[in-house]
């Protein structure tokens, strides 16, 4: 198509059911940071040639409240999560120069159907592992959880023209949790 725009890196796995630092095993490691970091760094660097030959670009990585702060069981979700906030960071530092902006969103508990509780809680997944018997989370200030829809806007708007001046920026998008705790 001979440019690339804008490039979105959505993609993350977690360890289900959730296991202590002292349980996961380095393969599971690897797996969860391989895809969750690894894969944004793989695909920024294969694409930000392109960008730099038309001048402009924009980057958006999707990182997790779990990049914030801890996450039960979840040591390698939140230390993948937390290495995009800051991998989005020192993409913007080095890519402002040509004129790429790189930010991140940060979506909230949002169930789906590794989390839900009601529909898939001790039943095996599409791997054969259990799924968690429950989240316990509190309801954020908003007084709902996430869903898909509420993250598009924020993307969009950082993929535009709108957030050109904006670079190296994280968007929390989850109803307020991290400001009620």
């Amino acid at each position: 198509m001979g440019a690339i725009d804008v490039l979105v890196n959505a993609a993350a796995v977690q360890i289900y059911p959730g296991k202590e630092i002292t349980e996961i095993d380095s393969r599971e490691w690897d797996h969860v940071l391989d895809i969750g970091l690894k894969g944004i760094f793989l695909c920024s660097k294969h694409a930000v040639p392109m960008m730099r030959q038309t001048g402009r670009g924009k980057i958006v990585n999707i990182a997790s409240i779990a990049g914030h702060r801890g996450l039960p069981g979840g040591s390698a979700y939140s230390a993948a999560k937390g290495g995009v906030v800051n991998l989005t960071r020192q993409m913007a530092v080095e890519l402002g120069k040509y004129r790429i902006n790189v930010n991140s969103v940060s979506p909230g508990f949002t169930p789906n159907r590794l989390t839900s509780v009601n529909q898939y809680a001790g039943r095996p997944d599409d791997a054969g592992q259990t799924l968690p018997a429950g989240v316990s989370l509190t309801t954020p200030p908003l007084g709902r959880n996430g869903e898909i829809e509420d993250y598009v806007g924020p993307v969009l708007f950082l993929a535009s023209a709108w957030a050109d001046y904006i670079t190296g920026a994280d968007i929390p998008v989850e109803g307020g949790r991290m400001a009620a705790r």
